[in-house]
Order: C-alpha cells, then structure tokens, then sequence
C-alpha cells in the first residue's frame, strides 16, 4: 500500500517526500496514546527517520496527525515543510481519488508560496 502512497507523490513531483506515521510507538488498539508518549516518539525516533531521509517534504500521515501537526516541527527542530494527509486514502477508489486530489493541491499550495 506504502508503494501506492509513493508512486503518487511521485506523480504529484514530490521526490523527495517522506511519507511517514507520526506515531511509532505503538500500543495495543484499545490503549489511549498520550501526549507525553507521541512527544517521545516524535524526538527519538521521527528526527532520526528525518535525519536520514533529509526530505524536502515530510507528509504525515493518520487520524492523530492533524491533532499533533502544529507541535512536530517544534520537536523535531526543523524547518521543514509538512503537511498531513488521510491515512484511508487507498482503500476504496472514491478514497484515492481524495488523496489524488489532495495532493493536487498540495502542489498548487506549494507552487503558488514557494514553499520547496
């Protein structure tokens, strides 16, 4: 499914996008996740992932990111730009054609302020 998610970003000219969960540590489902413990998440193990990606882009992904995507850049102490999207995007066609539009506009958004 991630090969999808890629391919379109691709399509989109988002090379160098790193699309990625915000969460990485997981818990079982019924668990609540709290803000102490996606902050931890975020600072260990994120700024490493971006670290080595070096993305022009990072592209989060889930129902919490929209939630948290005001408080990455300052744990992650970086500049660059982000920006959230469904995670549902590739389960039915009506879903990926949300997603493609999306990113359709997140490309308009990024040409028209220059951004990257």
């Amino acid at each position: 499914m991630q090969g999808s998610y890629y391919s379109c970003l691709k399509e989109f000219g988002f090379e160098n996008a790193h699309l990625t969960d915000i969460i990485k540590c997981q818990k079982p489902v019924s668990a609540k996740v709290t803000p102490l413990e996606v902050r931890n998440c975020v600072t260990r193990f994120l700024s490493k992932e971006i670290e080595i990606v070096k993305p022009d882009l990072i592209v989060t992904l889930g129902r919490r990111t929209s939630d948290l995507i005001s408080c990455i850049q300052a744990w992650l102490k970086t500049n660059i730009p982000q920006f959230q999207l469904p995670h549902y995007a590739q389960r039915k066609s009506e879903d990926r054609v949300r997603f493609r539009e999306a990113l359709k506009r997140l490309r308009e958004l990024i040409k028209s302020s220059k951004i990257i």
